[in-house]
């Protein structure tokens, strides 16, 4: 019985951190409540996020913990470009950075992202 018990706490856990991507993952979705802020991945990286409803703000702000409390302490504060039902918007993370979303509206929003191509290392270089 001791070993279910640690095992599913090993779990619950796991899956508990697992809620914040980092720039490597790849892909993602985060559900926000109404008057809420989230993060949504830790940078450096760039993203394609989407939303089917408008009501949302997708903003970046300084990692301090790297959880959705750097989030919240920042979502009145910080102007963020608004989503747009069913358009996709691109935001750049830096190191260091958290990309956060919040509700702005009178729904639940939810937020899916991928992160983008890597753009070819001649592109990335800056022409003398």
């Amino acid at each position: 019985m001791n070993t279910i018990k640690i095992l599913a706490l090993a779990l619950s856990l796991s899956f508990g951190f697992a809620a914040i991507a980092h720039a490597g993952e790849g892909r993602g979705q985060v559900q926000v409540p109404v008057s809420a802020a989230k993060a949504v991945v830790v940078g450096p990286t760039a993203i394609h996020a989407y939303s089917g409803f408008s009501g949302a703000k997708l903003f970046v702000v300084a990692a301090v913990t790297g959880t959705d409390s750097d989030c919240q302490a920042a979502a009145q504060k910080s102007l963020g470009s608004a989503l747009a039902a069913d358009k996709i918007e691109t935001l750049t993370v830096g190191a260091g950075q958290i990309a956060c979303v919040a509700s702005t509206g009178e729904r639940s929003i939810e937020l899916l992202w991928h992160a983008q191509k890597a753009a070819p290392a001649t592109m990335m270089l800056a022409r003398r």
